[in-house]
C-alpha cells in the first residue's frame, strides 16, 4: 500500500466545516480532486458535499 502513497501539497485554505480541525479534509479532498469523502463526523456530513464532492456515510458509499 506504501508504494501507492503519495504525499500532497494543499495549496488551498478552506474553512467550510464547523469544527476546524475537519477542514484539513476537506481541504484535501478539493486538492486531489476527490470522488467523495467518506465520513460519520457529523460536523463533515451535515456540509453533504464541497465543490461537488459529495460527503457520504460508510451505507451511504457502500449502496
Amino acid at each position: 500500500m506504501l508504494e501507492e502513497a503519495k504525499l500532497t501539497e494543499v495549496t488551498e485554505q478552506i474553512q467550510e466545516s464547523r469544527n476546524s480541525d475537519d477542514d484539513k479534509f476537506l481541504e484535501l479532498a478539493v486538492e486531489i480532486e476527490a470522488e467523495c469523502i467518506v465520513s460519520g463526523d457529523e460536523d463533515l456530513l451535515v456540509l453533504e458535499s464541497i465543490r461537488d464532492i459529495p460527503i457520504l456515510t460508510a451505507d451511504e458509499f457502500l449502496r
